[in-house]
């Protein structure tokens, strides 16, 4: 898989002045870095595995140079595919600096493949373009009393590694929480038809709703035909429900001319 990774509150705590009681991990001319726990465990055991990450930060290009090279060990940094910055993101009208990351910048210059890109992130707006490409952990602060205690990369590295071995190539909107994800797999027998839904062992969703993978603008079409596969279907579905009511008319007929000999 390729993962594109946030800084600032998915892997680590930046804050302008120094937490009191607290020694920072890093720190750079004007940033106190306090890094989450099992942080580059996680990112070391990607890399291992056979996994692309990626870092794609809101903050200016310079500040995201200095976080990255005082806190990075040397293997990890050199084995980054890029570092973006809040100059590659898009910047959203209305009150205040808000800004959102388009995956489709990743896919069209960095050759990443779409359906094996996930972006690991703390907020769900920055990519309101990809939803399902979300996989949502709690904000990591180090001013919180229970810090040290956070497991929440232990627990996705355990997902990930289960949605490998069940051979998963989609994610559908983790929550906050990360439950075990849907698997989507085509059919190999119908490739045309839309994938089905699998989950794993012994899992149950309690009130959430089941969203569509395939956004309305991204349903699958057919090779020869300018149509999709639903409209395909119910052009049959339609024709039938034609051939049976020219089948019934064409009886009844029969039946009238019968009746009049």
């Amino acid at each position: 898989m390729q993962f594109v990774l946030d800084l600032n509150g998915t892997l680590m705590h930046v804050s302008s002045k120094p937490i009191p009681g607290l020694e920072p991990d890093a720190q750079t001319r004007s940033k106190y870095i306090y890094l989450r726990p099992f942080a580059f465990e996680f990112l070391r055991t990607l890399l291992m595995e056979g996994h692309l990450i990626g870092v794609w930060t809101s903050c200016v290009q310079r500040n995201a140079k200095e976080v990255v090279a005082a806190t990075f060990p040397e293997d990890i940094r050199n084995s980054l595919c890029f570092l973006l910055s809040r100059e590659s993101c898009i910047r959203l009208q209305g009150r205040g600096y808000r800004t959102i990351k388009d995956l489709n910048l990743i896919w069209s210059k960095h050759g990443w493949i779409p359906e094996k890109t996930f972006a690991i992130d703390d907020t769900e707006e920055k990519f309101c373009r990809q939803p399902n490409k979300l996989i949502k952990v709690r904000e990591f602060r180090a001013d919180r009393p229970d810090w040290r205690d956070d497991g929440e990369l232990r627990k996705l590295l355990r997902i990930i590694r289960k949605s490998c071995e069940k051979n998963v190539y989609r994610w559908d909107s983790p929550s906050r929480d990360l439950p075990p994800p849907v698997f989507h797999r085509i059919n190999v027998q119908h490739p045309h038809r839309l994938p089905e839904r699998h989950h794993p062992p012994g899992f149950r969703r309690e009130g959430r709703s089941q969203q569509s993978i395939f956004p309305s603008s991204a349903v699958r079409t057919c090779p020869q035909k300018d149509t999709t596969v639903q409209d395909r279907e119910g052009q049959v579905q339609h024709f039938l429900r034609r051939e049976d009511e020219s089948s019934t008319q064409s009886s009844r007929n029969t039946d009238r001319s019968l009746v009049g000999l």
